[in-house]
């Protein structure tokens, strides 16, 4: 009973924290804007076109080139692995952070987990419990 308990927590906690968030990279004008971005694991990174041709390259691998025009107005990505993504347009820009560049941090440390403000336990039997439970959320950015 206490092992279910503590597994129908601890996925409580995990889905707490599973909800991504959108972060928008416009791409024009010889620049990204933001050209720093911070996001945590699992964040959807969206790069949006404005105007120009843009060819965005990851100076580590992270992701394939992706071109950035008029055909190809969004690209998403989403980073699972904390560390320092710089990028760059291969045309206005170079490696090193040398004209038009940017760079995303990853971090993945998850926020930490509430303690139920209230349980509940009713129609418990030999095998099963319903167990119901409410949490408050703690700020996360």
């Amino acid at each position: 009973m206490k092992i279910k308990f503590y597994l129908l927590f601890f996925s409580a906690c995990i889905s707490m924290h599973a909800f991504a968030v959108i972060h928008t990279i416009t791409v024009g004008c010889c620049l990204y804007t933001p050209s720093t971005l911070t996001a945590n694991c699992g964040d959807t990174i969206r790069f949006q076109w404005v105007n120009f041709s843009h060819p965005t390259v990851s100076e580590t691998a992270a992701w394939t080139t992706f071109p950035m025009d008029a055909a190809n107005p969004t690209k998403d990505i989403v980073l699972t692995t904390a560390g320092t993504y710089p990028y760059y347009c291969d045309i206005h820009g170079d490696p090193g952070g040398i004209g038009m560049s940017g760079t995303i941090t990853i971090t993945c440390t998850p926020p930490p987990c509430t303690t139920p403000a209230t349980i509940t336990a009713g129609m418990i039997t030999s095998s099963s419990a319903k167990i119901v439970w409410s949490a408050v959320e703690s700020n996360r950015h």
